[in-house]
């Protein structure tokens, strides 16, 4: 490294420091440096936004979408399989918008955005088993809060579409209100038909269900009476931290080892362990716009030897 300088009319050069004994990143810094070039401290470069847990994600991400590839090119032949076995004219269709359901198995599953709300997507569903399943007569069946009054109307337009649904509170105390539903009817009878001209050609079912009623009260006493309880522990509770075993306790309490001297762990424990690793979202600083970048976390010894054993 040389500098030129001049004295007077001399122009003299002078040797600053040899720089051949040092590595070629290193002398690349200084010549960048020297041209002008600023840097920065890798802390002061990257803003951490948001770190998620990723590692239980990234040991079955894989195999769950590769099962799911396969599910997704054979779905419409496997619902119209599904559909001509239990559908028929005439058929009660339950439907509902859930991630999983414990009533029945389905026939077809459809995927919305989260933010879809539930009732927009009836109309969907009516396309899907009209033309698509071939069924000209059909009876929806939903609750209040998925066949709305908005979506009746629709259904009102497709003949042969029937529907089966409840009223909501506000409904059934404007019945009450109106005279349609006397409330003395129930002490002759538990369930009855009415008419109402705020519904033509609807027929109303009411019914009082004095077990369900009891049911109700019960529950709600055993709630009133739970969250007194909670709040009575909660009053008593003692602000000092409970005690936690040591490091050498913990290591005595786990006994069974792996060949490789990791502790045994079940399926769930193991992702909970994997969960740890964590995907951060960076955000840099020096640039505007959004510049962002994904970063894993190191795994630990553990984590390194699970994914390597799944292959991930």
């Amino acid at each position: 490294m040389r500098r030129t300088f001049r004295v007077g009319p001399q122009v003299r050069h002078e040797t600053l420091g040899n720089l051949s004994h040092l590595p070629d990143p290193l002398i690349d810094l200084i010549r960048r440096s020297l041209a002008g070039e600023q840097f920065v401290v890798a802390a002061d470069a990257f803003q951490v936004e948001c770190s998620l847990p990723h590692g239980h994600v990234q040991a079955v991400e894989e195999d769950l979408y590769r099962a799911m590839r396969w599910l997704l090119a054979r779905q419409p032949r496997i619902e119209s399989k599904l559909a001509q076995r239990r559908l028929h004219h005439g058929a009660i269709v339950w439907y509902d918008v859930s991630s999983s359901s414990y009533e029945g198995r389905p026939v077809a599953i459809e995927v919305y955005p989260g933010h879809t709300g539930d009732p927009t997507t009836v109309p969907d569903q009516v396309e899907k088993l009209r033309p698509r399943f071939g069924l000209s007569r059909v009876v929806l069946v939903g609750d209040r809060g998925m066949l709305t009054e908005a979506e009746i109307a629709q259904l009102r337009e497709h003949p042969g579409l029937g529907w089966i649904s409840a009223l909501r509170g506000p409904a059934i105390r404007q019945l009450v209100e109106s005279g349609s539903l006397p409330l003395s009817l129930f002490e002759e009878t538990n369930l009855a038909e009415i008419r109402s001209a705020e519904y033509p050609g609807e027929r109303l079912v009411a019914c009082f269900h004095p077990l369900l009623a009891e049911e109700r009260r019960r529950k709600r006493e055993e709630r009133l009476a739970a969250t007194e309880k909670e709040l009575a522990r909660i009053a008593r509770r003692d602000p000092v931290a409970p005690p936690k075993p040591s490091a050498p306790a913990q290591r005595k309490k786990i006994r069974r080892m792996t060949p490789d001297g990791f502790p045994v762990h079940s399926f769930d424990t193991l992702l909970e362990i994997l969960g740890a690793r964590c995907r951060n979202l960076c955000r840099i600083r020096q640039q505007a716009g959004d510049a962002t970048f994904h970063q894993l976390t190191t795994p630990a010894a553990l984590q390194a030897r699970a994914f390597e054993m799944l292959g991930v």
